[in-house]
């Protein structure tokens, strides 16, 4: 037996060819999407916030501790920009409730929804590469 037939290959592969067109369309990722922060000493402080004036900013601070951590983990559900979660990051940080303590409480950023967006990207990626192939395939098929 040859070495390619112990190692189970195929005669041919094509994962070039899958990688290939996985890499035509990537998105470069958007980095505006993410919230700002710079670190100082081992803490990250929000840089992108609401105007204190502002009506979302005062009906920010009229919500409970409880609610703000909530806005904070869920804010892309909700639909909340990135500046609508650092403002209430500050404000809870303001009340005495830091970024680390909600990080170890496991509330500064929703996993699961995360895991979910992460996928529902790569079954777009991934749908759109199969109907290209596919669609090669088939005009090939057809033409020889």
């Amino acid at each position: 037996m040859t070495k390619r037939a112990t190692a189970d290959k195929g005669l041919i592969g094509f994962g070039h060819v899958i990688d290939f067109f996985k890499n035509l369309f990537k998105k470069k990722s958007d980095l505006a999407t993410h919230s700002e922060h710079t670190a100082l000493k081992g803490k990250q402080i929000y840089t992108n916030v609401l105007d204190v004036n502002s009506s979302e900013y005062k009906d920010l601070l009229e919500k409970d501790s409880r609610k703000l951590t909530d806005i904070v983990q869920n804010y892309k559900q909700y639909d909340y920009s990135p500046e609508f979660r650092n403002s209430a990051i500050a404000i809870l940080n303001s009340r005495g409730i830091g970024i680390e303590e909600l990080r170890l409480k496991g509330k500064l950023k929703n996993e699961n929804y995360q895991k979910g967006e992460d996928l529902l990207k790569m079954f777009n990626r991934n749908s759109k590469i199969a109907f290209i192939l596919y669609s090669i395939s088939f005009i090939l098929m057809t033409f020889l």
